[in-house]
């Protein structure tokens, strides 16, 4: 039987999805990765405090992050002075986001346990919006 190009094109645009999810997954891993190579080093080597820790850690991933998204995942056309702004405003959800579940999760298990849980938490939810508003052409 024969597949409608209907049914190519959908097959297409799953592909592509799915391939753009895993670079986003990808690069999103390196920046958490960093984030909690941050994070560790600056709780254990500078003694900050936790949640401070966090914050300053995941606000440089983010901006390491934006880079490898903008030109590897999205490979995006957007403008930086349009794209910029709009992942500045999702970053600054999303370290508020971070800080309250990494706060919240802190009393019930170590800070890399309960920083990892905070990132895939927010992991599919930046996915969207950074596919959705951030990076769309």
């Amino acid at each position: 039987m024969m597949q409608s190009s209907s049914t190519h094109i959908t097959k297409a645009l799953r592909a592509a999805l799915a391939i753009r999810l895993l670079r986003y997954a990808l690069v999103g891993g390196f920046a958490a990765l960093l984030q909690v190579c941050l994070l560790t080093l600056f709780i254990e080597l500078f003694g900050m405090h936790a949640l401070v820790a966090s914050t300053l850690a995941l606000a440089i991933a983010i901006m390491v992050n934006y880079r490898l998204q903008h030109h590897i995942t999205f490979r995006s056309k957007a403008k930086h002075i349009v794209a910029a702004p709009r992942f500045v405003a999702l970053a600054l959800c999303t370290l508020t986001a971070n800080a309250v579940l990494f706060n919240s999760l802190l009393t019930v298990v170590p800070y890399i346990v309960a920083q990892v849980i905070a990132l895939g938490t927010i992991f599919p939810v930046n996915y969207y919006l950074n596919r959705t508003l951030t990076f769309r052409h």
